[in-house]
């Protein structure tokens, strides 16, 4: 199958014209990131109270 160099161009433009909607702005990406990273970080200090907890618990 054979793709004509015009339709190539076309392609080309379109994907320049309309990146920052098809990949984002960045800003989005950067936003949610946080946001998990965030989370992240709640989880992990939630697994370090129990694991503490846990170590002074009695039988251990």
């Amino acid at each position: 199958m054979d793709v004509h160099q015009n339709e190539i161009q076309d392609w080309r433009k379109q994907l320049l014209d309309q990146a920052d909607t098809v990949f984002g702005s960045g800003q989005e990406h950067k936003t949610a990131d946080e946001a998990h990273l965030k989370d992240l970080h709640a989880k992990i200090g939630g697994l370090a109270r129990e694991d503490d907890f846990l170590a002074k618990a009695p039988g251990r």
